[in-house]
């Protein structure tokens, strides 16, 4: 089995986001990661394909450390860094207006985040980034990565469909649906459906 976490940076800045009464949710999720590494090394287990990867939520405040997040997840021996932007679902959904940013100021930090990347891999120090590694694979080998984002909702909820009438289901478009999340995130929208 393998285990994936948060970690949203520096102690500073993953401690102000994930907040642990009386104790900082940085350290124990550190030390959580170090000792299941320390494990699966134990075990015998390959430690290139097992090992603790973590996510990061990228808020405001985190456009201000690109390279100290990457530092982070480097140090804590993860291979790779996902630095995708705050999607308008859940949480975000109902936050927005708090912790949405402007997406230029998210390209800025995940272009001095990606060039960094780029320099420590060059120096042999392997971290790859997530978000490009899928885009990549999509726009050059022509695979699905099959990634939600960014697949084709369209085709997908056509899809979904035919699969729900085999089974016997009538599924029907949710007109208003689309307008979630229009409100904190106007440039973001998505198709949603409804299955009765």
């Amino acid at each position: 089995m393998q285990i994936c976490t948060s970690i949203d940076g520096p102690e500073h800045l993953h401690d102000k986001q994930r907040r642990l009464p009386g104790l900082s949710a940085h350290k124990a999720a550190t030390f959580w990661i170090k000792r299941i590494n320390e494990a699966y090394a134990e075990m015998g287990l390959d430690t290139n394909l097992y090992h603790v990867e973590a996510l990061l939520t990228t808020t405001k405040e985190t456009l201000k450390y690109p390279k100290e997040v990457v530092d982070t997840y480097v140090a804590l021996g993860c291979r790779a860094l996902f630095l995708r932007p705050l999607d308008p679902f859940g949480w975000s959904e109902k936050t927005g207006f708090k912790t949405e940013y402007p997406r230029s100021e998210y390209m800025k930090f995940y272009r001095e985040a990606v060039d960094y990347m780029l320099e420590l891999n060059k120096k042999g120090t392997p971290i790859l980034e997530r978000f490009a590694s899928i885009f990549l694979t999509k726009i050059l080998s022509g695979e699905d990565p099959n990634f939600l984002d960014i697949r084709n909702p369209g085709a997908q909820a056509s899809t979904d469909r035919v699969q729900l009438r085999r089974q016997g289901l009538h599924v029907r478009r949710r007109p208003n649906a689309a307008r979630i999340g229009r409100r904190h995130f106007p440039d973001r929208r998505r198709e949603h459906e409804h299955v009765s």
